[in-house]
């Protein structure tokens, strides 16, 4: 992690979480039975305050989701009712009755009327602002100066420092051109590059410090810091000013003092060739570096010098002293880096999890392109079909399994040499019907399964035949599973 923090100035910034859905799923719900609303507020002083109403439907989208609202209670004071009987409004789509889009005046997506007593969905402005009711178009200059932060488009992560740089997973590809560095790219809530731009744009105001902050696979964290820090602007490369090393992780920087910024497509270094692409990164490289915070995510170890000639493939090529479950990035292909959940502690270690299911929040009645690809969250369930080498798609992706052993019972066996089939792709032998259709799921069916792993998560016994979780040789075929997890490891 790259930080910059300006001098003489000190901030807090507090956040307030705020949890969505979209307006489908809140029609659906509304639309069974009668429903509550209730709203709650919090200030910048740590004030709450509460709405609630007692009756809430929100209508279909051909009726443009139009509020159903009223019977207000609580401390707040109504904000809301005058907005009953309209319909949903966003930037592209104008539903208000005013005279223009009150969702592009306002920056949101409400139920406009001309225009509004609340904005829930309005611009995030961090307590007190001038603008009336929307983002005042401000310039963000640095987290050192609230009232520009607060109207900032350029939204960053702040503690009294603005983060420039942030790496913690390698989900984010660093490796990318002049314009991505330029304008910065990633997402501020895990990794990215804040941009050239804004970082000079920064810098050129008042004296800064820049910490960078490092932590290796085992868990130990270092630290450097210079008491001078600045970029100049496009038209001098982003030329790096930096220098004054403390802290305790050596001085790897101070060698780049005076260097250009170079990328893979414009090389501004002294060398004879280009380092970016030598060292697949982007960097103020001199001959080219020391230090290359924004080069490949290796993982620990690596035999290549700086750059990137072998990458982890599954969980057991990862190195670590200490492993630990968790998400990783590995490389199947060789090539793309894809996030991936590693069970570094069940017996042998280093297991790659190919599929989890753990509370039926993400549906797995999907189609061949979903599970050719892959879909949900490493962090919950998933289908990972990228890191699960079987035969390839020409061959319909056919299972090769066999040597049992475990308590479960052998429920996979019996699918050994058969193909991949989801509900659009029937590859099963079963020729009366598709077994993907008929057991919900997706999976290499027979004549049609003695386990069904992609099928619905039914929450233990149910009365439908065998279309839930299951794995018939432990529980039989009206048993769904409350979590299941798929790993493999090399050997």
């Amino acid at each position: 992690m790259t930080k910059v923090r300006a001098k003489c100035h000190k901030i807090t910034l507090l956040a307030w979480k705020i949890s969505a859905t979209g307006n489908d799923n809140i029609h659906e719900i509304t639309s069974h039975g009668n429903h509550d609303l209730r709203i709650e507020l919090t200030d910048f002083d740590g004030n709450m305050r509460y709405s609630e109403y007692s009756i809430f439907t929100v209508a279909d989208e051909e009726n443009g989701y139009r509020l159903l609202v009223y019977n207000y209670s609580g401390n707040a004071g109504d904000s809301l009712t005058v907005h009953n009987g309209q319909m949903f409004s966003t930037f592209d789509k104008d539903n208000d009755i005013s005279g223009a889009n009150c969702a592009v005046i306002y920056k949101g997506a409400w139920w406009y009327r001309d225009c509004h007593t609340s904005n829930l969905n309005g611009k995030y402005l961090a307590g007190n602002h001038t603008s009336f009711a929307d983002d005042g178009g401000q310039e963000c200059l640095s987290c050192s100066n609230i009232e520009t932060v607060q109207d900032c488009q350029h939204y960053i992560v702040c503690d009294n420092t603005e983060v420039i740089q942030r790496r913690i997973n390698g989900f984010i590809d660093f490796y990318r051109g002049w314009s991505a560095y330029k304008d910065g790219f990633g997402d501020v809530n895990s990794e990215y590059w804040l941009g050239n731009d804004n970082i000079h744009e920064i810098t050129s105001h008042g004296n800064h410090d820049l910490r960078i902050e490092l932590q290796d696979f085992d868990g130990n964290t270092t630290y450097a810091e210079y008491s001078i820090f600045n970029i100049a602007d496009e038209g001098n490369d982003y030329r790096l000013l930096v220098y004054n090393y403390s802290g305790n992780a050596g001085d790897s920087l101070t060698h780049h003092n005076g260097m250009r910024f170079s990328t893979f497509d414009k090389d501004n270094d002294q060398s004879g060739s280009n380092c970016a692409v030598s060292f697949k990164g982007a960097w103020w490289y001199r001959d080219c570096h020391f230090s290359n915070l924004n080069g490949k995510y290796l993982a620990g170890f690596h035999p290549s010098s700086a750059d990137v000639t072998k990458l982890p493939r599954e969980c057991s090529d990862i190195a670590m002293t200490n492993p630990a479950d968790g998400v990783y990035t590995i490389y199947p292909d060789g090539k793309r880096a894809v996030p991936v959940y590693c069970d570094m502690t069940t017996a042998n270690f280093r297991w790659t999890v190919i599929q989890r299911r753990i509370n039926g929040f993400v549906d797995f009645y999907r189609g061949w392109s979903a599970y050719k690809e892959g879909f949900g969250n490493v962090s919950g369930e998933y289908w990972g079909w990228v890191v699960f080498s079987i035969a390839d798609e020409e061959s319909n992706f056919r299972l090769l399994v066999y040597n049992y052993s475990g308590n479960a019972g052998d429920s996979f066996s019996y699918h050994n040499g058969m193909m991949f089939s989801t509900f659009d792709k029937d590859n099963d032998p079963y020729s009366p019907s598709n077994c993907a259709v008929g057991y919900s799921g997706a999976w290499w069916y027979g004549e049609c399964h003695y386990s069904n792993l992609n099928g619905k998560y039914l929450a233990g016994h149910h009365t439908s035949y065998a279309n839930g979780i299951e794995w018939t040789h432990w529980k039989g075929s009206y048993y769904s599973m409350k979590s299941t997890k798929m790993m493999i490891r090399k050997h």
